[in-house]
Order: structure tokens, then C-alpha cells, then sequence
């Protein structure tokens, strides 16, 4: 059976920053990161990581909102359950939080976690978000899900709380002596690139309604980056940066701090 594309980010507004940083989240931050080596944007989901062989799928859906409530991370959850009842093996679902209510977790200081640790009365507000969100889709047959259906859904669904900076996501790109890590600015502005590129991969034509049989196709479209290309993104603004040796005239100052970070070191 195949898979129709739906929904695709150019529709809606993006949050770029949340997304990059679940990009990098995917990369980094999980047990099995080192799998990942491609990262599909706004074509299945905001963000789907994909192994080297073109076979094994991480979905991942971002909301940059600092206290969603229950409910609303219910209806963030509709893209994810779609995808959990296409014809694909999305192997993984992850949904990345800029935060929630104080109702959501029963222990507030776990930031990764899944349904176990939601409480009661959350997981029905949960649900119920949920539900109305795919009522509120054309894409999604809401008269065929099922209670059991719903349920088995989000015990796969891991939650992810975004509790870092977008400096502290580049540090964990390369693992390289500390001594020659740069400054949170530079680091701030490699974020940016790393951002830019991401975005501009939605640019590169519409995937509305593009029908696939297997997960590799999603290649052919170009929505798509690899570890490697972004681990030497990285490598070389670290070790070819070049700030200003002597300093900006100081008349120039006002106007310098209101250029973009990933602006601010460029010759």
C-alpha cells in the first residue's frame, strides 16, 4: 500500500528553531543516534530520521510552545498517528516539547518519558486532543480509530522536553577537546546554519499528494540532510572561523550588534 504525503510544513507556520533543535536531539541525544544518517524534513513529519540503508524510520513532531497543556499536546500528536497508521514501519514516534503544564508529568524532573509518566487525567485530555485533531483532518478516516487503537499508539510515542540552548546542541555534534570549543556566539550562529539549511530544504518544490511504496524514496525529493554533511558543517566553522582579530570600529558597534549571529564573523 502506499504512502501519500500530506500536510507538508509550507502550509502552516514554522517554529525553525524547535525543529532544528529536534534535529539535533535525533542525532545526539538518544541511544541509538548513531543509526540515524539521514534527516528528512517536512516531508513524512516536521522531521524524520532515517537510517543509512533507507529502511528504518524515527518520526519526530516539534512545538516550540513553552507550556502546552494536555490537550494540546494531544491535538501535536495527530501528524505522529497518522503516520502510525500508514502502509510505512515508522519504527520510532517521538514528540519534541518546548514544555508542558505542571498537570502533564507525574515526575516534573524527567524531560524524556512516555505515557507512564502522565497522569490519569492528563492522558484523558491527551486523547481527547487527539481525537478532535483528527476530526478536524481530512486526511485521517476518524469514524475507523478505536479506543485500542489510541491507546497502543501512545505507548510508542516517547515525549521529549527541550531543556537546552541552541549552543549546547552544537557542542554535542563533535566530541573535540574543550579547549578549542568557541565561544556560545559562535556557537549560537553555527546553530543558525544548521537552522538556514534545514528550512531551505522545504523549498526545494512541494511534496503535496507525492505518492511512495517504500520509506528510501522520500530520498529522490531532496528534503533531506545527513549526519555527515552537518558534522562537517560544523567542523569547519570551528576550525575556520575568523572574528575580528583587532576588534570593530566603535562607531561601527550599533550596528553591529544587530546583525545576525552567524553574521557576526563573516570578513
Amino acid at each position: 500500500m502506499a504512502y501519500i504525503v500530506k500536510s507538508s510544513e509550507r502550509l502552516r507556520h514554522s517554529a525553525a528553531e524547535t525543529e532544528t533543535k529536534a534535529l539535533l536531539h535525533l542525532m545526539n541525544f538518544r541511544t541509538d543516534s548513531n543509526q540515524i544518517y539521514y534527516f528528512v524534513v517536512d516531508f513524512f513529519n516536521d522531521l524524520t530520521g532515517m537510517d543509512r540503508m533507507g529502511q528504518k524510520l524515527w518520526d519526530i513532531q516539534s512545538k516550540g510552545a513553552k507550556n502546552s497543556s494536555p490537550k494540546a499536546v494531544g491535538k501535536e500528536l495527530v501528524t505522529l498517528f497518522k503516520n502510525y497508521r500508514s502502509a510505512l514501519d515508522f519504527g520510532y514516534y517521538v514528540l519534541f516539547l518546548g514544555g508542558v503544564s505542571n498537570t502533564l508529568r507525574i515526575d516534573a524532573s524527567k524531560n524524556i518519558f512516555d505515557i507512564t509518566n502522565v497522569q490519569a487525567k492528563s492522558v484523558i485530555q491527551i486523547k481527547k486532543g487527539l481525537i478532535e485533531e483528527c476530526q478536524a483532518k481530512t486526511y485521517i478516516d476518524e469514524t475507523t480509530i478505536t479506543d485500542k487503537e489510541i491507546e497502543s499508539f501512545l505507548k510508542k510515542v516517547q515525549f521529549v522536553i527541550d531543556d537546552k540552548k541552541p549552543s549546547d546542541y552544537v557542542k554535542s555534534i563533535v566530541k573535540i577537546q574543550p579547549g578549542i570549543i568557541p565561544n556560545e556566539e559562535i556557537l549560537t550562529a553555527i546553530f543558525n546554519e544548521i537552522r538556514d539549511q534545514q528550512s531551505s530544504k522545504k523549498n526545494i518544490g512541494s511534496v503535496e499528494n507525492i505518492t511512495i511504496e517504500t520509506c528510501d524514496e522520500a530520498l529522490n525529493y531532496y528534503h533531506h540532510l545527513t549526519s555527515g554533511e552537518i558534522k562537517l558543517l560544523v567542523l569547519n566553522r570551528i576550525i575556520n572561523r575568523n572574528p575580528f582579530d583587532k576588534g570593530i570600529p566603535f562607531s561601527f558597534i550599533p550596528i553591529y550588534n544587530h546583525f545576525p549571529e552567524e553574521k557576526k564573523n563573516t570578513p
